[in-house]
């Protein structure tokens, strides 16, 4: 890959990604924001933050 390609300058920088559970009300109920680009969120943690959200 061409990193400073894809960043269109020179930085070899990398976008960490990010999990957001949003409410109702359109307020973030939870989110998860590793600082590491090879880290996600895991899937049993987010259904257990969904049955958590749904049951307020």
């Amino acid at each position: 890959m061409n990193v400073e390609k894809a960043n269109g300058d020179s930085t070899y920088a990398f976008a960490d990604p990010a999990t957001y559970i949003i409410g109702r009300d359109g307020v973030i109920a939870w989110a998860y924001i590793p600082n590491n680009y090879r880290k996600r969120a895991e899937v049993s943690e987010i259904l257990k933050q969904l049955r958590l959200l749904a049951a307020r």
